[in-house]
């Protein structure tokens, strides 16, 4: 637990922060009069009633020092965030905190380590181990590689109209501790930026940075082990998100299910653009790696929905319309425009519905097998191939296609009268590894790339 005093919409407050739980104690002088101005209504002279209207936070950051370690800590609060008093006592929802040595510091640098970026930029290729074993003199050499040769190129992206510049590195440490190893490795993932005091752009810089682990890892359980901030004169502080814990799964890790950061170098600045965007489908991504491997109705449904957004991102439906289809369109559209103008009542509403359905859009099985028509030979039927053979299954990419349609209808339009499709179920497995090829070549990654982290990733182990 740490203590400390904060302000706080014009009080200063004694605080308790324990397992992530902000607790504020007004001073004696000043608690009826908070108790009763926030949280209760006056309906006369030295007449209250509770509950009063909701209080809500004023403000997105809480400055305090800590008694403990007389350092500032900084809370992170969602503004407009109700709050809750119980017996004197108000409770604070927040959203992080870190600490640093100054009031309100000024924040360029954020750099996220963790057991994940270990592997996708890879630790044991940053060093040289010699020694020479028929002469068991016990002697061994660890070499390092240069910052230079472990450091990745800049990349940029926008976040809120501010550029970050993107790169990823190695972070040695040296020691002469028994308890710590002589020399440890971290690989680290830096956004270097314009100063700034915007704590809520901080956070939104980590909600980016979470979310690019969680895509090139096709999972959601990820975490960093450590995230530090600084600026120009060195380090401020560590920064802590409020967020559930999550269970570490080193099983795909050690399969090689990631995409490493050699086969997307030059394209995270486009990835982390659509991230901060919120264009990238991440919806369909399994809890956990043992979770994306238990398809039900939920996670059918968000497979094809993660194809039919990627779809239209790639593609204008326009494109697949014939000239001919199109000015007929027109032509249906021009004279139902024409009944609507001249009808009332139930009949108008009748004839819009009609014209909204003139425009007709490629259904998820047509659009299913336009995937396969760009890309198929090219790309996808050396894997679907491979596990529809496994499976004893025809690879054919109608029947796929007209399947998935068919089951994901039944699903979204809940008719439990309509048997599942069962080579659906491998169908829907082999649509997460579409979306993913989708993905990689909407960012401009070339086949071959592709193609060997659709390998990896799915842990096909098939020889390109």
């Amino acid at each position: 637990m740490l203590t400390g005093t904060l302000q706080m919409m014009g009080y200063e407050f004694f605080f308790t922060f324990a397992e992530e739980r902000l607790s504020l104690i007004p001073k004696e002088g000043e608690k009826d009069e908070i108790r009763h101005s926030w949280f209760y209504t006056k309906l006369g002279t030295g007449i209250f009633s509770w509950p009063g209207k909701p209080k809500f936070v004023e403000e997105n950051f809480l400055y305090g020092r800590t008694n403990e370690t007389n350092r500032v800590i900084t809370f992170l609060t969602n503004k407009h965030t109700q709050l809750q008093e119980n017996n004197g006592i108000i409770t604070v929802p927040i959203l992080a905190y870190f600490f640093s040595y100054s009031d309100r510091p000024r924040i360029s640098r954020i750099s996220f380590s963790g057991l994940e970026l270990n592997y996708i930029h890879p630790i044991n290729r940053t060093f040289e181990i010699s020694y020479k074993p028929e002469e068991h003199d016990g002697k061994i050499n660890i070499s390092t590689y240069d910052f230079d040769s472990t450091t990745t190129e800049e990349q940029k992206f926008n976040v809120f109209g501010k550029e970050v510049q993107v790169y990823f590195g190695v972070t040695r440490t040296t020691s002469l501790s028994i308890e710590k190893p002589p020399l440890a490795l971290s690989s680290s993932m830096v956004f270097h930026f314009e100063e700034t005091q915007d704590y809520s752009f901080v956070r939104e810089l980590y909600r980016i940075a979470k979310e690019f682990i969680q895509f090139l890892c096709n999972r959601r359980n990820v975490n960093f082990t450590d995230i530090r901030l600084s600026n120009n004169q060195g380090k401020v502080g560590e920064f802590n998100v409020i967020e559930e814990s999550i269970e570490i799964e080193m099983k795909p890790l050690k399969d090689g299910r990631y995409i490493q950061q050699k086969y997307i170098a030059g394209y995270e600045g486009k990835i982390l653009d659509d991230i901060a965007e919120n264009n990238l489908y991440l919806r369909h991504l399994g809890k956990s790696f043992r979770d994306s491997r238990i398809i039900d109705a939920a996670s059918f449904v968000l497979r094809t929905s993660a194809f039919e957004w990627e779809f239209s991102r790639l593609f204008s439906e326009d494109e697949w319309k014939s000239e001919q289809r199109k000015k007929l369109e027109e032509e249906a559209s021009k004279e139902l425009e024409h009944l609507i103008e001249n009808s009332t009542g139930k009949l108008k509403k009748i004839y819009k519905d009609l014209k909204k359905s003139v425009v007709s859009y490629l259904s998820l099985s047509q659009k299913i097998g336009q995937i396969f028509e760009e890309y198929g030979a090219s790309l996808l039927d050396l894997f679907g191939q491979s596990i529809y053979k496994l499976n004893n299954i025809s690879y054919d990419h109608s029947e796929i296609a007209e399947r998935i349609g068919k089951q994901r209808n039944n699903f979204a339009h809940g008719n439990l009268d309509k048997e599942f499709i069962n080579e659906s179920l491998l169908d829907v497995v082999f649509l997460e590894q579409i979306v993913l090829a989708m993905q990689l070549q909407y960012f401009g990654i070339d086949e071959i790339e592709t193609q060997k982290i659709i390998n990896e990733v799915f842990h096909h182990n098939l020889a390109l």
